[in-house]
């Protein structure tokens, strides 16, 4: 499979990277520079920096066909403190970039858009108490 992810430079990003590359399928990332440490990805993977909320949508277009899925893991987490109220803000981080791969994966025929959430709101579930 060819796969994007997009915030494959973060956290999640790097992790489902690896997992796909050693499953044998072709990764290319999409993240906001700068470019963490060198040689930390294979020169395999493509990598692009770049802001994907002021990418017009012909290069979103461009960026998504020929991919047979999309990892968004990329937005405003926890570690963000915006200004109080905070849900437009994480709205416009999280919900709007998403609704647009949505929109625009469907027009070049994207099969499968994965999103991934805040690994802080995992450990919240799991160690509430914390």
């Amino acid at each position: 499979m060819n796969v994007l992810i997009i915030g494959g430079t973060g956290l999640l990003g790097y992790q489902a990277s690896q997992e796909l590359l050693s499953r044998g399928h072709q990764v290319k990332i999409l993240a906001l520079p700068p470019l963490p440490a060198s040689g930390l990805f294979p020169e395999s993977i493509e990598i692009q920096l770049k802001n994907l909320n002021l990418m017009p949508d012909s290069e979103v277009e461009e960026l998504l066909t020929g991919a047979d899925a999309v990892i968004f893991a990329a937005g405003a987490d926890d570690r963000v403190t915006p200004i109080s109220p905070a849900y437009p803000f994480f709205y416009k981080q999280n919900v709007e970039p998403v609704k647009r791969l949505a929109c625009i994966g469907k027009s070049v025929g994207l099969k499968k858009l994965i999103i991934l959430g805040s690994y802080f709101a995992y450990f919240d579930r799991l160690w509430p108490q914390m």
